[in-house]
């Protein structure tokens, strides 16, 4: 690296972090930069701990750590974890009566992501996040796009900056409308995240399918972000997914570069 491309690299680094570097600067300073940024960074660790739910498995007295005696719900798990913890679901039926809340920086992910475990819901939302940095990763939704059946996968209107949901499939249960020949649901939503306006919001997006089975409808949206009544759509990356709906994409008032 040469020193010309370093001062660039750092210039961006911590304008991007909101704080304005020295108008004049030398190869000594940006080299102390150098190595008190790589210093900084490999010291830093942050402690994961993985909790461990099961269909099979048993609340009573479980802070779901050990893999042989499972947690049996998964809102059970979330409840008892920890910042920044891993709730592991195995492989599975989860069928809920709640929305499944969210409201720490946690990942809820497959143990297994060649088998994975499938949550539906009674209730309208399936899965409510109030929390940045959350990833969810390797689940299967299904959805039956009502508000007794699951109308909405995954929802946010609250702060959920950093979220990243990875290689998850988002299905339509909801049998179609023979007689008039309906064959969406529009309130219906796969994934839904409103930002607001006074704070800024990016998402990573990938590798996530929305889809429906023979005979079935589709989502009125499949991703819906922002929209127009006081909520912005979040920045960030949205790759290599798969999205069917009557839009499958809907955003409004984009807030960051997407």
């Amino acid at each position: 690296i040469t020193f010309g491309s370093a001062l660039s690299l750092f210039t961006l680094y911590f304008r991007r972090n909101f704080i304005i570097l020295p108008t004049m600067i030398n190869k000594s300073t940006v080299h102390v930069m150098a190595f008190a940024t790589l210093l900084f960074c490999t010291q830093i660790s942050i402690a994961q701990t993985t909790r461990h739910v099961s269909s099979t498995g048993n609340d009573n007295d479980n802070d779901c750590l050990n893999s042989t005696t499972p947690c049996g719900s998964i809102q059970h798990a979330l409840n008892v974890a920890a910042d920044n913890d891993i709730v592991s679901l195995a492989s599975g039926a989860y069928a809920q009566s709640a929305t499944l809340v969210i409201n720490r920086p946690l990942t809820l992910e497959a143990a297994d992501p060649t088998n994975l475990p499938i949550l539906s819901t009674t209730a309208d939302q399936l899965i409510r996040i109030s929390s940045p940095n959350v990833t969810i990763s390797g689940l299967h939704l299904q959805l039956g796009l009502t508000p007794t059946t699951g109308r909405t996968g995954i929802y946010s209107n609250s702060n959920f900056n950093e979220l990243s949901l990875q290689n998850n499939r988002f299905e339509s249960t909801a049998p179609r409308d023979i007689i008039s020949f309906m064959n969406y649901e529009w309130n219906a939503t796969a994934i839904q995240l409103e930002g607001a306006l006074t704070s800024a919001h990016t998402v990573n997006i990938e590798g996530n399918e929305i889809m429906r089975v023979a005979n079935t409808k589709i989502f009125g949206r499949g991703l819906y972000m922002g929209n127009g009544a006081g909520t912005n759509c979040p920045g960030g990356i949205i790759a290599n997914n798969t999205f069917e709906g009557f839009y499958g994409l809907q955003f409004v008032r984009i807030s960051e570069d997407l």
